[in-house]
């Protein structure tokens, strides 16, 4: 499959054809504040009981997945991508498939897969009276010896696996993060995609004018 030209030399010049760093940052920023009520279900549950714990957590993380998954396919951007006008697609432009959409969030799911289940472990052997009785920082102290020996190695090989997306997005002309080069995707600003899953093209200035 084609890709893209980097740059539309036809429109002010240079004008980028793939989003950098700072707008797609910027993107998952406004995401989060968008999925914030399920943050705070999220506290709230929490706070209530165990049980409820391990329920509402399993609901928010399906919902948040579910939002980026529904969101990429169906428009090819969440809401954070919407706002800063970019757009993930094939290299040429063109709609990516719901196969691309959670081949992009597949590391993220597995890691966040991995963190769910050490945070059920330790939940399964905290005692309820002991939970509720303190409050949300305490709570935090007391289940952290309570998580399984791998969680420390898991931790940190997340943090090694984000700076490695910064890492490879800044360092290749297309823009692309690991997560990109294993779904065969781009994040592209959004006049270039392609209408109706058709291929992308380079615009000019008069297409923008008008």
């Amino acid at each position: 499959m084609d890709f893209l030209p980097t740059e539309n030399t036809n429109y002010a010049g240079n004008y980028k054809v793939f989003s950098g760093l700072w707008p797609r940052a910027l993107a998952v920023i406004i995401d989060v504040i968008m999925l914030a009520p399920m943050v705070l279900f999220c506290y709230v549950i929490f706070n209530s009981s165990i049980t409820a714990a391990v329920f509402g957590l399993a609901v928010v993380i399906i919902l948040a997945f579910g939002y980026a998954v529904y969101f990429n396919f169906s428009y090819g951007a969440t809401i954070g991508k919407m706002v800063l006008k970019i757009k993930v697609t094939n290299p040429d432009g063109s709609s990516i498939s719901l196969k691309q959409t959670v081949l992009r969030l597949s590391v993220d799911m597995a890691f966040v897969a991995l963190f769910m289940t050490a945070l059920f472990i330790a939940l399964s052997d905290a005692s309820s009276q002991a939970y509720v009785a303190v409050d949300w920082m305490e709570r935090l102290g007391y289940l952290i010896p309570l998580y399984p020996s791998w969680y420390d190695l898991v931790a940190s090989r997340y943090l090694i696996w984000l700076f490695s997306e910064a890492f490879f997005l800044l360092i290749n002309k297309r823009k692309r993060a690991i997560h990109d080069f294993i779904a065969g995707t781009v994040v592209i600003n959004r006049e270039f995609a392609g209408k109706n899953g058709q291929p992308g093209h380079l615009i000019s200035s008069n297409e923008l004018d008008g």
